[in-house]
Order: C-alpha cells, then sequence, then structure tokens
C-alpha cells in the first residue's frame, strides 16, 4: 500500500531556469596612480594620504610609509586593513 502510494507522488516540476547559478563578481581593485590622494574623516579629524608609488609607498604627514595598512594603524592605534580603511575594497552599496 505504501509503495502504491510512493508511485502515486509526481516529483516536482523542474524549474525552467535550470543552469547552474552564476557566480557573483567581486568588483577589482581601484587601480591608484602616483599623485593621488586618499582622503579619510576618522573621529572628526580629517587625514590625507598621497600615493607615492602605488602599492608600494604612500606619504603621510610628511613620512614615507610602505602600505596604506600601517597608516591606518597610525591613525586609528589599532589593526586594520589599510585598504579597507581608505574605502578601496568597498562593494557597491555595502560599507
Amino acid at each position: 500500500m505504501l509503495k502504491s502510494a510512493i508511485r502515486g507522488v509526481q516529483a516536482p516540476p523542474q524549474s525552467v531556469n535550470s543552469r547552474k547559478p552564476r557566480k557573483i563578481r567581486t568588483p577589482s581593485k581601484p587601480v591608484l596612480q602616483a599623485g593621488a590622494k586618499l582622503i579619510r574623516n576618522w573621529q572628526g579629524k580629517t587625514y590625507e594620504v598621497v600615493v607615492v608609488e602605488p602599492g608600494k609607498r604612500f606619504e603621510f604627514r610628511g613620512q614615507e610609509y610602505r602600505s596604506l595598512t600601517q597608516i591606518a594603524k597610525e591613525i586609528t592605534r589599532a589593526h586594520w586593513s589599510g585598504p579597507r580603511f581608505f574605502g578601496l575594497n568597498r562593494v557597491r552599496g555595502i560599507q
């Protein structure tokens, strides 16, 4: 009796769109150019960083740093991802 009941049950219809879900593309990192200024407001103060050599050297308060992370730590006194602190890896609509 149970077998006959199971035989009468139909499988749910297949989705019209049975393709694999598409991968969500993540935005590529912005390309910084020498001379670009990164400005960040943190706890009521505005901080400015100048790109000396993209991805390698940055100037902050007259001193050169090798990474944005070092500068973010200097500003906040805590570990931050430098690119994230300066808003370089935001996804549209998410902050």
